[in-house]
């Protein structure tokens, strides 16, 4: 089959068109062997859009709310929505690895010193610790982080949108999820668990939640939760062209600290994807 890479946004409508609104897209396809490339242009009458951008969104975004459940378990928690589309994840980024080396000596010179109490006391991880004991849990970004400043160890290499994610989120200390969208069922709800609710993890085995975790939903049922992570029917993959990230926050995150990790994640795709479609980024709280 032939393998989707991304699109070109043209610059002139044809002159049969009158539309001003009338947009062109030029998509492009590669064969199995990435020998050959095939381009389609394609033209949108979008008299209803005021730009591209509306028709995008109406397009590709996916349906996401919070429900009453959560609000009300966490008041003053927040989720951060960061949906991208338009992108070619089958091949590592030199300029992204550059980046992660960047970010691990940045974390290195900024915690040096740092034992575990002194992670601990950071405001952001000292939230994520008090959740995550309430479930007789460690936050694993603690593990990870000790594991690059205190082990000299370094970031992961998975793919680049993966890495994107994992990359902003030792830096920002933000917990969030990765997932291909096409392999969502909407609508998508951020809930709380309940008893008997279960989770398929990435090693194919299912896995009880503990009740009053923050998860969310979709057709299929939870499809990640904060303690237990994502489940194995929507990771990205280095076919993954359209990418939803989460982040789950609890009291005593900020809005405008989760919204640092969504503009890290973006920065760092457009690294190797600067074509890329911003469908959506948005975050929300009780309130909203």
């Amino acid at each position: 089959m032939p393998h989707f890479t991304g699109f070109v946004l043209a610059e002139e409508p044809p002159l049969a068109t009158k539309n001003p609104t009338c947009f062109c897209r030029a998509i492009i396809w590669n064969d199995q062997n990435n020998s050959l490339k095939h381009t389609i242009l394609v033209w949108i009458e979008a008299p209803v859009y005021h730009n591209f951008q509306a028709y995008v969104k109406l397009k590709w975004m996916l349906p996401i709310t919070a429900n009453q459940e959560w609000k009300t378990a966490y008041p003053g928690a927040h989720i951060g929505l960061l949906e991208i589309a338009g992108i070619d994840n089958r091949h590592q980024s030199a300029i992204l690895n550059a980046e992660k080396r960047a970010v691990e000596a940045r974390l290195r010179a900024r915690y040096a010193g740092f034992l575990r109490r002194d992670f601990l006391a950071l405001p952001v991880m000292a939230a994520y610790e008090r959740y995550y004991k309430r479930f007789d849990k460690t936050y694993h970004v603690l593990l990870q982080l000790e594991s690059i400043v205190l082990k000299g160890k370094n970031l992961p290499e998975v793919s680049p949108l993966v890495d994107a994610n994992f990359t902003a989120e030792l830096d920002t200390l933000v917990l969030t999820a990765s997932h291909d969208a096409a392999r969502l069922q909407p609508p998508l709800m951020i809930d709380v668990s309940r008893a008997g609710d279960e989770i398929i993890r990435m090693n194919g085995a299912p896995k009880q939640l503990p009740q009053c975790d923050m998860v969310m939903r979709d057709n299929q049922g939870v499809i990640c939760s904060i303690i237990y992570g994502q489940d194995n029917l929507s990771p990205i993959s280095t076919g993954t062209t359209h990418a939803l990230y989460v982040s789950y926050a609890p009291i005593g995150v900020g809005a405008e600290t989760v919204l640092a990790q969504l503009d890290a994640i973006e920065k760092n795709i457009r690294l190797f994807s600067d074509d890329c479609w911003l469908v959506q980024k948005l975050v929300v709280g009780d309130s909203n």
